[in-house]
């Protein structure tokens, strides 16, 4: 049989070292630069998306066809 015992005084002294964290402005730029790459992101994938209707009917594309286009463009955005 396993016994597991925890010290109490490791986990109090443990708690008396932590110190708040600071948001800095690197830490905002980032995020942010973050926020907007996933926005652009999904708003090229939409874009791209609708337009491979278009192309599909215009050059009568099958669905391999369709998706190796897609593929190829997600790829260079």
């Amino acid at each position: 049989m396993v016994h597991i015992s925890i010290d109490s005084s490791a986990s109090t002294h443990a708690q008396l070292n932590i110190r708040p964290t600071k948001i800095t402005a690197k830490v905002i730029i980032l995020t942010l630069i973050a926020v907007l790459s996933g926005f652009l992101f999904g708003y090229d994938t939409g874009v791209v998306s609708g337009a491979m209707l278009i192309v599909k009917v215009q050059f009568d594309l099958d669905d391999i066809w369709q998706e190796v286009g897609h593929h190829i463009l997600q790829f260079q955005s």
